[in-house]
C-alpha cells in the first residue's frame, strides 16, 4: 500500500470512530428520550417578573393552586385588593402591605394545567394606597413548571 493510501486509510479510521461514537450518543439521547427518561419539554428558565413597585421574588404554580411572594417596593403602604393569575386563577384579598415588607400571597381553585407542564401567564395585581379609596393596577408575568 502506498503511503497516499495509508494516509487515507488512517484518516477514515480515526474519524470513523469519532463519528460512530457521537452518532451513538446521539441515538442513546432520543431512545432515552423517548422512554421519557429525559423531558426536553421542561428545561426551561423560570421567571416572575412584576412592573416597577411590586417585586416578585418567588412563585410557586400547582396544578390547583399558585403562590407568589411580592415585595412592596412601591415607597408607600398599600392595601391589596385582588390578585389574578390568567383567566383561572383569582383571589380577593383585603391585605395591608406596609413599605418594603415581603408577603406570599396563595390562590386557591386555581385551573394551572397539569403536573410538569409549561405554564405561562399574565399576573394582574389590584391595590390602593392606604387610606385612600382610588384603585390601582399593575401587571406581570409568570413562567413556571406546574409542580
Amino acid at each position: 500500500m502506498g503511503k497516499k493510501a495509508q494516509a487515507m486509510s488512517d484518516f477514515l479510521i480515526t474519524y470513523g470512530w469519532a463519528i460512530l461514537v457521537v452518532l451513538v450518543v446521539v441515538g442513546a439521547l432520543a431512545g432515552l428520550s423517548q422512554l421519557g427518561i429525559i423531558r426536553s419539554d421542561t428545561s426551561f428558565p423560570e421567571a416572575c417578573t412584576m412592573r416597577v413597585g411590586l417585586a416578585c421574588i418567588d412563585h410557586v404554580i400547582r396544578p390547583d393552586k399558585a403562590s407568589l411572594t411580592l415585595v412592596n417596593g412601591i415607597g408607600k403602604d398599600i392595601n391589596i385588593i385582588n390578585i389574578s393569575i390568567g383567566g383561572n386563577c383569582s383571589e380577593s384579598f383585603n391585605k395591608n402591605f406596609d413599605r418594603g415588607e415581603t408577603i406570599t400571597f396563595e390562590l386557591f381553585g386555581c385551573n394551572n394545567g397539569k403536573r410538569l407542564n409549561r405554564f405561562e401567564e399574565g399576573v394582574t395585581i389590584y391595590y390602593k394606597d392606604k387610606g385612600r379609596w382610588i384603585v390601582k393596577k399593575t401587571e406581570g408575568t409568570i413562567v413556571a413548571q406546574v409542580s
